[in-house]
């Protein structure tokens, strides 16, 4: 079973045969309504135009958080290992990742199942060519027109395979880790807002890989597990209530840390406070101890005479 992609040689790709809608492509990605203009015939045959057209000898396919996008990424694998395309499963991930992965691996083709901000009856799909270079207006076009007629070159090939990735995530994490200095970064204090989204995973081992270099970033990580119902909206930082929440959650954390503070240094000056009579306690105790002793001197000296 591929990672995150469930029951990827027998999805129902619905009706693949031409004529077929391609309404959902715009002008350099694909973008539409699920099961509307957009449904796993899309994908798989998208995925396969994609392959031929490119030339793709291997390629890696992600997905998003959205609840659909597992569902769709396993027919694009499926329309690629059909193309006599070998596949890399990256699983959820970022668009980042994915062409992180296909130009770090010299891959022929990058795709990536995501509707980016848009609502939740959305979805779509992002591709970069070789190397992870974007794709030309010529190379786009003969990829939608293929995608609507299915006029393949070749039937649907045998011998290709879909597999799952390596820990691209962790290569990734490193990659951008080299590009800076950690050390140099100081000790800031950032909420990060994931919004629900797929950043969460990949923003933790990122974090986790600049701390390994000596980084002292305090984070603060609101939203962070993926969540394909997005309780709070789509992430959608165009959006004045998406910003909104941000803020809220910086305030709140600010007032959170300041209450800690504040119940800190109540504490210091609670243990400064008691250091200090227990200090003049001890002093009063050893004056009167050696009082005590003097006096004592003094009437043996008086006995004595």
């Amino acid at each position: 079973m591929l990672d995150g992609v469930k029951n990827s040689g027998g999805e129902p790709l619905g009706d693949v045969s031409p004529p077929f809608d391609v309404s959902a492509f715009g002008a350099y990605d694909v973008r539409g309504v699920i099961e509307e203009n957009v449904t796993a015939g899309l994908y798989y045959r998208a995925a396969r135009a994609a392959a031929e057209v490119l030339g793709a000898e291997a390629a890696c396919v992600g997905f998003d958080a959205r609840e659909t996008s597992a569902h769709f990424a396993a027919a694009a694998l499926r329309g690629l290992t059909e193309a006599g395309c070998n596949a890399l499963s990256l699983g959820l991930c970022g668009t980042e990742e994915v062409y992180f992965a296909a130009g770090s691996e010299n891959l022929g083709l990058g795709l990536m199942v995501t509707a980016s901000h848009n609502p939740l009856d959305y979805n779509g799909l992002k591709l970069v060519g070789p190397g992870a270079r974007p794709l030309t207006n010529q190379e786009f076009k003969r990829i939608r027109d293929l995608t609507a007629s299915g006029d393949f070159a070749a039937p649907a090939a045998s011998g290709a395979r879909a597999v799952a990735g390596a820990p691209q995530r962790e290569a990734y994490a490193t990659h951008l880790a080299d590009i800076l200095d950690p050390k140099a970064m100081g000790a800031p204090r950032i909420l990060f807002d994931c919004g629900n989204g797929a950043a969460g995973p990949t923003l933790q081992v990122l974090l986790g890989e600049l701390q390994s270099r000596g980084a002292e970033v305090d984070a603060v990580t609101v939203r962070g597990n993926p969540d394909p119902t997005f309780p709070d909206g789509v992430p959608n930082p165009l959006l004045p209530e998406m910003r909104a929440a941000t803020a809220r959650a910086a305030a709140e954390e600010s007032r959170r840390v300041q209450a800690e503070q504040l119940e800190r240094a109540a504490f210091d000056a609670r243990r400064v406070e008691a250091q200090a009579r227990f200090e003049a306690e001890a002093a009063a105790a050893f004056a009167a101890a050696a009082a005590a002793a003097l006096a004592a001197v003094e009437a043996e000296e008086t006995a004595a005479k």
